[in-house]
């Protein structure tokens, strides 16, 4: 018998890892083709069937807020695709769970799962928005350069676009493509700080408003922008300098209780019987949990500024 729940616990083990290599070359595959699409540049078509593509799936809300949520975190997977990996992964917990501590130790399982899924998308996605601000405030200097050798604005943002990294040149292709298809560029600049929650995009949609209405020169404007960004991100850096030994003072202080507890919890059988047969001990177990958790983000939302 025991050599029966082996086997089986065996295979459901391999079941997992070829489902995650599976998942694994998708995602390879996917993210070769997304470096061969940037890597070649966009062409007035193109870019005219891109803002086709996007005006219609906003028009019809294909994507939805799961599929817009896992885009601004950068995750190149369908909501369909993505609900279906956790799903797998969340039944497997559950599988897993189940034999370990029955129906509560299942349940624990896909919570954990749907736990990690969400902590991974939303830092994914305030990992995204940071490297995006540092990479559009190198770029607002070029755009005034490009501006005062008489190009135009969306010009200079055609020109930047070839050559800028990932994934600022998804961003801009994007609002090129609005462009082509016929938004005016204020307005698809105003959405991609909407999409983004960039201060520096908006600020930019807000300038070129006002200087459509009023007039003056865009250089300036630009000028501007680069100098108040590039100030902003300094301010930002020695900021993150000094509240360095903060930061890692919570993880070793968050770290040190469930370390304490895991080591008696190994060494002292009657320690670990209370949480491990009581239904008071899992519930005791659930409460400290969710304070450390709360502890830690709390820690951290005091610990983060933002301008």
């Amino acid at each position: 018998m025991a050599m029966k729940g082996f086997f089986s616990g065996a295979l459901a083990f391999g079941v997992l890892l070829a489902a995650a290599a599976v998942a694994c070359t998708a995602l390879s595959l996917r993210l070769r083709q997304r470096a061969e699409e940037s890597d070649a540049r966009a062409s007035d078509r193109a870019l005219y069937e891109l803002g086709k593509r996007d005006a219609e799936s906003a028009k019809a809300d294909v994507e939805g807020p799961l599929g817009r949520m896992l885009r601004d975190a950068g995750i190149e997977a369908s909501p369909v695709s993505w609900t279906l990996c956790l799903g797998t992964v969340g039944a497997f917990a559950a599988f897993f769970g189940m034999r370990a501590s029955g129906l509560l130790g299942a349940m624990l399982g896909v919570g954990l799962v749907c736990i990690a899924a969400a902590l991974y998308v939303l830092r994914a996605r305030a990992k995204r928005r940071e490297l995006l601000s540092r990479q559009f405030v190198r770029l607002v200097p070029q755009l005034s350069a490009s501006v005062k050798s008489s190009l135009t604005l969306e010009r200079a943002l055609r020109v930047s676009a070839d050559h800028a990294p990932e994934p600022l040149r998804s961003e801009l292709m994007a609002v090129l493509a609005r462009v082509s298809y016929g938004m005016p560029l204020v307005q698809a600049l105003a959405r991609m700080a909407q999409s983004t929650g960039d201060a520096d995009v908006a600020a930019l949609a807000s300038a070129m408003r006002i200087q459509q209405r009023f007039g003056g020169s865009m250089g300036a404007v630009l000028d501007l922008i680069a100098e108040h960004a590039q100030g902003r991100a300094l301010m930002q850096q020695e900021l993150r300098s000094e509240l360095a030994g903060t930061r890692m003072a919570t993880v070793v202080v968050a770290c040190a209780m469930p370390a304490i507890f895991a080591f008696m919890f190994a060494t002292n059988p009657a320690f670990s019987l209370f949480y491990r047969e009581n239904p008071l001990g899992w519930a005791v177990l659930a409460g400290a949990a969710l304070m450390e958790v709360a502890g830690i983000a709390a820690c951290r939302r005091i610990t983060r500024f933002s301008y």
